[in-house]
């Protein structure tokens, strides 16, 4: 599974953040992204086509979308989401792949760390 490490000893500057609210009558946007941009879904599911991928993102997941990232919607249902556009500096965003056995054993070790 690919997954993130985000060093944040140093800030990242938040542009824009909300919640969004999709329906069968109001969509998702077709675009290009312009910075990183991380999607958490509260309800539903948001079904879109990212770089030529298939990509569901369920109630309780959250996904990181990078600069230069294609997103289209491939279906239109009900959905909320909340969204958070944000710059990060070079080397501050790590794109790691590991099992998940691995990422639980990241997780637990780092939950370890901070209740230190």
């Amino acid at each position: 599974m690919i997954c993130y490490k985000i060093d944040l000893s140093r800030l990242i500057r938040i542009l824009l953040l909300g919640k969004e609210t999709l329906s069968e009558e109001r969509v998702h946007y077709t675009r290009y992204v312009a910075e990183y941009l991380l999607y958490v879904v509260t309800r539903g599911q948001l079904d879109l086509l990212v770089n030529d991928e298939c990509v569901t993102i369920r109630e309780g997941e959250c996904y990181l979308f990078k600069r230069g990232d294609y997103q289209e919607p491939l279906t239109n249902t009900a959905c909320e989401y909340y969204y958070v556009h944000f710059i990060a500096d070079e080397g501050q965003i790590e794109e790691i792949d590991v099992s998940e056995e691995e990422y639980r054993s990241l997780v637990d070790n780092k939950r370890a760390e901070n209740l230190k």
